[in-house]
C-alpha cells in the first residue's frame, strides 16, 4: 500500500542513528565517519571511496558520487536530505544497497520576472520522472503541466506559484538487477516560485524641459537641446513593475560632479534648474527607484542613468503691456518694455488664441469679425547670443461695438433752385462702413420717399430750406447720424426767351395784328397779353389780336406777352413795334 512518508518521520529517521553504538569519530573532507556510518556534509566524498566497512551512509545536502558508491562493497543503507536536482540513480552503483531514503526539503526559488525557468530534472531508481502538481496557472497550462514541459516563461509579476513534486511510489520496493531495494520517500510539503523584477524606466526614461516666465507661450520643446537659462529639466519614465507604491530619488552630475540631490518624488521624475554653467557641459542623471517596503521580497531597487548635454543661453526677456479697452474699429497698440538694446521685434495678433492672418504690426484695428471676441498679442524678441523669447500679453476683455467718428462731414451739391438736383456727399468716417442710408428734410421735416444720394427740388421746395441725414452703419458698429444742410431758400426757376414776340397784319384802321409769343425755355404753362399804344397799356386788349381802331392814327404799336408756370418766375418780353 502507497503513503506518504511525513516529515516528522524522516527527521525521527535521521535523528536516530542507523547503527548501535559507534566508536569515535573520524573526518576527512567533508565526511564524518563513526563506526559503520559515515555523514558528509559536500561535494569532497574521496574519504569513502574504496571504504569496505562503512555500511550507512548519510548524504546531507551533499551529491550523490556513484563512482564513489560503486567502490563501498559493504554499503547496505543510505539517506539523503537535499534539494531536487539530484540523480538517483547514482545510488545503484553501490552493489549491496538495499534500502533507500531520501527526504527533499521544501524549497523557495526566486526567478526574474520575464526569464525563462526551467525545472530540475528528477529521476527514480527505474528512470522514470517524478510527477509535478503545479497549484496555480502557468501561462495557461492549466493546474497540471505535463512534467516533460520544464522549461517555461516566469508567470504573472510578483505572483507567488507553489509546485508539489509527488513520487509514484513511497515505501515501495523495487528490483534491479535481481537486488531488492526498499524505498522510502519523503517531501517537504511544497516548492515555491516567486518571480521578482527590478524597478525601472525600462527605456521609457526621457529628459524633458520646460521654461515657463509668467505670460510666456510655449517656446521650448521637450525634445530641445539649446535653452534659456533657468529652464526646468526632467527625467522620468513609466516605472515598472507598476502599483508598487514606488519614489524615484536622483542625483545630477555635471561632467561626473554632483550638483545636486533631488528630494525623493513619488511615482514621477526628478527635475532640475539649467544654468549657464551646464552649458556644454555632460549632465548625467542617476535615478534611483525605491519600493515600499511592503514589496521588498518581490521588487528591488535599481538605478537608471540618463545623459545629455544642452546648450544653455541667456533669455531675451521684456514685458507686453495690457491691451486695455477694446472696439471695433478702435486701433489698439501693443506696449513692449524692458527689452535688451538690440533686440529686434515681432507681432502676431491673436483672436481667442488663434493667428489673425496678416496681423503682424504693433497695432491692430478690431474688424467686424472680433466682436464679441478676445484678443492678444504675442511678441517674439530675438538677440544674437540670447536665446528668443515669445510673450503674450493679457485677453483683451470682449470686444465691444465700435463709434464711427467723422473724419470729413458729409455735404450737399447742386442749385437751390426749383426743378435743380441736389446730391449728397456722405463724406467719411474713421472706419469704412457698411453701408451709409439717407433722409432729406424740407426745413427739418422728413420728406416722404426722399432716401437716395440726390433729391430734385419741387414745387414743395420753394421757399423752403433743404438739408439732408447721412447714417453710417455697419456690423460692429453703433450707428451715426451726420446731417448736411443749405441755408438758402430754394426759390423759383427763371425763364430763358429763346425768341422775342412777333406781331403779324396791317396797321391800319379796322385791320387785325395778331401775336405770336416767341419761343420760351422752357415752354410756359400759359400766356398772357397786353398790347400797348405809343408806350400806354390799351384798356382790354388782352388777347393775341388786336383790332386797330381810329385812336391808334398814327400811333406805335406793340404786345408785352407775359409766360408764366409753376415753380417758374413770370418774364415778360415786349415784341417789336407796329
Amino acid at each position: 500500500m502507497k503513503k506518504r512518508f511525513s516529515a516528522l518521520a524522516l527527521c525521527a529517521a535521521l535523528t536516530v542513528g542507523l547503527l548501535g553504538g559507534a566508536p569515535a569519530q573520524a573526518s576527512t573532507g567533508d565526511c564524518t565517519m563513526s563506526g559503520t556510518k559515515a555523514t558528509c556534509t559536500g561535494a569532497n566524498q574521496e574519504a569513502l571511496r574504496g571504504n569496505s566497512h562503512i555500511t550507512s551512509l548519510e548524504l546531507d545536502n551533499a551529491p550523490i558520487q556513484g563512482d564513489v558508491l560503486g567502490t563501498m562493497n559493504e554499503l547496505t543503507e543510505l539517506q539523503y536530505v537535499g534539494g531536487l536536482d539530484v540523480n538517483l540513480q547514482e545510488t545503484l552503483e553501490a552493489p549491496s544497497l538495499t534500502k533507500v531514503g531520501a527526504y527533499f526539503r521544501t524549497k523557495e526559488t526566486k526567478v526574474k520576472n520575464g526569464s525563462t525557468f526551467t525545472l530540475p530534472t528528477f529521476k527514480f531508481l527505474d528512470g522514470q520522472p517524478f510527477e509535478f502538481t503545479f497549484e496555480d496557472d502557468l501561462k495557461g497550462w492549466g493546474d497540471n503541466p505535463p512534467a516533460k514541459k520544464v522549461g517555461f516563461n516566469t508567470f504573472k509579476a510578483l505572483r507567488p506559484i507553489y509546485v508539489t513534486v509527488f513520487n509514484r511510489n513511497f515505501w515501495d520496493t523495487f528490483y534491479v538487477g535481481g537486488r531488492q531495494i526498499d524505498w522510502d520517500i519523503d517531501l517537504g510539503d511544497m516548492w515555491m516560485l516567486h518571480s521578482y523584477d527590478y524597478l525601472s524606466w525600462n527605456g521609457t526614461g526621457a529628459f524633458n524641459v520646460f521654461y515657463t516666465p509668467t505670460g510666456e507661450s510655449s517656446v521650448v520643446k521637450p525634445s530641445a537641446t539649446t535653452v534659456p537659462a533657468g529652464t526646468s529639466v526632467t527625467v522620468s519614465g513609466t516605472l515598472s513593475p507598476a502599483g508598487s507604491y514606488d519614489r524615484t530619488e536622483c542625483t545630477w552630475l555635471r561632467d561626473g560632479k554632483v550638483v545636486e540631490k533631488a528630494a525623493a518624488e513619488w511615482k514621477t521624475g526628478c527635475q532640475y534648474q539649467l544654468t549657464k554653467a551646464d552649458s556644454g557641459k555632460k549632465l548625467i542623471v542617476r535615478a534611483q527607484h525605491k519600493p515600499d517596503s511592503g514589496w521588498a521580497e518581490s521588487v528591488f531597487s535599481t538605478t537608471d542613468t540618463l545623459s545629455r548635454t544642452f546648450t544653455v543661453q541667456e533669455p531675451v526677456k521684456f514685458k507686453v503691456g495690457n491691451l486695455g479697452n477694446v472696439a471695433v474699429g478702435k486701433k489698439v497698440t501693443a506696449k513692449v518694455s524692458g527689452a535688451p538694446t538690440g533686440t529686434k521685434i515681432k507681432y502676431q495678433w491673436r483672436r481667442n488664441g488663434q493667428t489673425i492672418k496678416g496681423a503682424t504690426q504693433s497695432s491692430y484695428t478690431p474688424v467686424a469679425a472680433d466682436l464679441h471676441q478676445r484678443i492678444s498679442v504675442l511678441v517674439s524678441g530675438s538677440k544674437p547670443g540670447y536665446f528668443g523669447l515669445s510673450f503674450e500679453s493679457n485677453y483683451s476683455d470682449k470686444i465691444v461695438k465700435g463709434k464711427f467718428s467723422v473724419t470729413k462731414a458729409p455735404s450737399i451739391s447742386g442749385k437751390t433752385v426749383f426743378g435743380q438736383t441736389l446730391k449728397v456727399n456722405p463724406g467719411t468716417r474713421s472706419a469704412k462702413p457698411g453701408k451709409f442710408t439717407y433722409q432729406w428734410l424740407r426745413d427739418g421735416k422728413n420728406i416722404k420717399g426722399a432716401t437716395k444720394t440726390s433729391h430734385k427740388l419741387g414745387l414743395a421746395d420753394i421757399g423752403k430750406k433743404i438739408s439732408v441725414k447721412v447714417t453710417a452703419s455697419g456690423t460692429g458698429f453703433h450707428s451715426q447720424t451726420s446731417t448736411a444742410a443749405k441755408n438758402q431758400l430754394i426759390s423759383k426757376a427763371k425763364f430763358v426767351v429763346e425768341k422775342s414776340p412777333t406781331v403779324s397784319g396791317k396797321v391800319k384802321v379796322g385791320g387785325k395784328l395778331t401775336a405770336k409769343p416767341g419761343t420760351w425755355s422752357p415752354k410756359p404753362d400759359k400766356y398772357s397779353y397786353q398790347w400797348y399804344r405809343s408806350g400806354a397799356p390799351i384798356s382790354k386788349a388782352t388777347k393775341s389780336t388786336y383790332k386797330v381802331t381810329g385812336r391808334d392814327r398814327g400811333k406805335v404799336l406793340y404786345v408785352k406777352v407775359t409766360a408764366s408756370k409753376k415753380g417758374y418766375i413770370s418774364k415778360t418780353a415786349t415784341s417789336k413795334v407796329k
